[in-house]
């Protein structure tokens, strides 16, 4: 070989080495990085401190390739060779000496905070603890890289939640103030009040009794005010505060109410003070200005509820005597009405015939609502037939006319249904009028029973569709109508009893005469018992 090939040779040799040189140090890199990324994986606690400075020589790493491919761009194809081997060991001891200065300060750190773990105690089972340092420990073994780890371990994270306001616990309601149950206290939540006895628990359904008075906590827990409770059979009320209302009285919806020892509501009961007596009926309200019947007497109530005693009172036009005990007796100026009250006659029941069919007429066609608001009281003007007798007729003519009710010394007897018309009285008065006929009687006591009798179907019918005894006398609004009413004040008819009738039985029998005057206050009567 000679010498120029030999030299040839050389330099390509001396060209290889170098290349070989600079791929040994390029392996030696990728060997250490491989090593680094292998030592991630860890098994024992005490090595904790390598994954942390690991990861940062990683980064310094990377950032060194950078540099090392920015030198090799700028270093000539021939010559300094040596040098850039050079540069390739520098740059690695720099990253090297910078990773140990961030690995050096990443493990005093997590050193320091792995020994607090190791001395903390674990908490118990109801202890309420802040974030533990392991915790932390994982959010600075998580962290990203490039990270400032020492700044994250000293980061504070958020404190564990306090309770406070209403928890429900085993079925139980506590109410807690910065973390703290409140006990044998009251509590107001969204404005109502609430009470927490001394074991912490809300109280529901449940009295309370303090400072001489009792307050009711509802099945919600709140307290009840200014309210009702039912129970046992009685009513009470909670008042302002929610104190209950024992030994005293109540106003609202027009009426009064008394509620007495152990704040149960007086119900159909009387109630003595002030040197007067006072009842109060179904539903707790006082009688005012009403009648009471009771142990087969009458008793007035007047305006301040008070029973009325030995006085003369009037009510509805008609006079009364209340003696000393209350006991009302109707100063009637006519001598048949007198003679019924002095022999205690009383009225018979109503018996109930369907003798008219029922889809003969419909509702009152002269109301607004199509209930009657009128009673018209007839009289057969056949001074033989009986009381059944009429009946009979009126079945088989009821084409022609009929009334609703027929009544003598003895019976009551109804024959159509009164929320239907009747055709009795022509119109306008079919169209408003409960109608009954009185059959003709012979005899001062048959014909005062008579009386008796007409003037309660009367007051039931009225009580029954809310009507109030008022004659007839012009105006349009009265309830109370003869027939002779009718054709004087409606028209459509001509008759004119009972007026006949009443007078000459009256008079034959009494002395008297008789009339729709007498009647009425003989209704006012049978209207009181009623109430």
């Amino acid at each position: 070989m000679n010498v120029h090939k030999r030299y040839k040779m050389y330099k390509k040799g001396k060209k290889w080495c170098c290349m070989a040189l600079t791929t040994f140090v390029a392996i030696l890199g990728v060997l250490t990085t491989t090593e680094i990324a292998n030592a991630d994986i860890v098994t024992d606690p005490d090595q904790v401190a390598l994954v942390s400075s690991t990861k940062t020589t990683i980064a310094n790493e990377n950032s060194s390739s950078a540099d090392l491919n920015t030198t090799s761009e700028n270093v000539p194809e021939s010559g300094q060779k040596s040098d850039v081997s050079q540069a390739i060991f520098s740059s690695s001891k720099s990253a090297s000496a910078s990773s140990d200065n961030a690995s050096n300060s990443s493990v005093e750190n997590i050193v320091s905070d792995s020994k607090a773990i190791q001395s903390t105690e674990a908490p118990t089972a109801n202890q309420v603890s802040p974030v533990s340092d392991t915790e932390k420990n994982k959010a600075i073994l998580d962290s990203p890289k490039n990270s400032n780890v020492e700044a994250m371990s000293m980061t504070s994270l958020p404190a564990s939640t306090i309770k406070n306001g209403l928890e429900t616990e085993n079925t139980n309601t506590y109410y807690y103030e910065n973390g703290q149950q409140l006990k044998n206290a009251f509590k107001i939540v969204n404005g109502k009040m609430y009470y927490f006895n001394s074991n912490g628990v809300m109280v529901k359904d449940y009295f309370y009794k303090n400072w001489g008075h009792t307050y009711y906590f509802q099945k919600d827990g709140s307290r009840l005010d200014d309210g009702f409770y039912n129970n046992w059979g009685n009513t009470y009320y909670f008042g302002n505060g929610g104190v209950r209302l024992d030994d005293g009285f109540y106003s609202n919806w027009g009426h009064m109410y008394y509620f007495g020892d152990g704040g149960v509501r007086l119900d159909n009961g009387f109630y003595n003070n002030w040197g007067n007596t006072y009842y109060f009926g179904n539903g707790g309200v006082r009688l005012d200005n009403s009648f009471y019947n009771n142990w087969g007497n009458l008793y007035y109530f007047g305006s301040d509820g008070s029973l009325q005693k030995n006085r003369q009172i009037s009510v509805n036009l008609t006079n009364y005597w209340a003696n000393n005990d209350g006991v009302l007796t109707p100063q009637f100026d006519n001598g048949v009405n007198r003679y019924i009250i002095n022999n205690h006659i009383g009225h018979a029941s109503i018996t109930y015939y369907n003798a008219i069919p029922e889809n003969i007429t419909g509702n009152y066609s002269g109301t607004s609502d199509g209930r009657p608001n009128m009673i018209v009281v007839h009289e057969t003007a056949n001074p033989n037939d009986s009381i059944w007798g009429e009946i009979n007729y009126e079945k088989s003519h009821y084409n022609n006319a009929f009334v609703h009710a027929f009544v003598d010394n003895n019976s009551i007897i109804q024959i159509s249904n009164t929320d239907h018309e009747a055709w009795g009285a022509a119109y306008p008065a079919n169209g408003r009028a409960v109608q009954f006929e009185q059959v003709e009687v012979y005899g001062g006591w048959n014909f005062a029973a008579e009386l008796v009798n007409a003037a309660y179907y009367t007051a039931y019918k009225m009580k029954q569709y809310g009507m109030y005894p008022r004659i007839a006398d012009g105006n349009l609004s009265a309830t109370l109508w003869s027939h002779h009413d009718v054709s004087s004040y409606l028209g459509g008819t001509d008759h004119t009893d009972p007026d006949s009738y009443w007078s000459n039985r009256a008079w034959t029998n009494f002395g008297t005469g008789y009339g729709m005057w007498d009647f009425t206050m003989l209704v006012n009567y049978e209207y009181a018992l009623l109430q």
